[in-house]
């Protein structure tokens, strides 16, 4: 964040337990929509979301519409770790 003068937020509250990577498809995006919650206000302008480690990608899938509800006029993904 401080390399390209972005702002460094944590806005993300998790509900719950974590959702279990291995579950169905449908089930997976039900309990990560459950239990990903955006806390506090985000920039009204773009937002870099950073996942440590991409599998399926309803994650950051997740992540990002649950930002641009919150205000984000647009979500740029970087991932670091994709793993098969």
């Amino acid at each position: 964040g401080t390399v390209g003068k972005l702002q460094v937020l944590h806005p993300f509250e998790q509900l719950g337990d974590r959702v279990d990577a291995n579950l169905a498809p449908a089930r997976r995006v039900e309990g990560l929509w459950d239990s990903i919650e955006v806390r506090g206000s985000v920039p009204d302008g773009p937002v870099l979301l950073l996942d440590d480690t991409y599998r399926s990608g309803w994650t950051a899938t997740i992540a990002a519409a649950k930002l641009r509800a919150a205000g984000a006029s647009a979500v740029l993904p970087l991932v670091l770790h994709q793993l098969p």
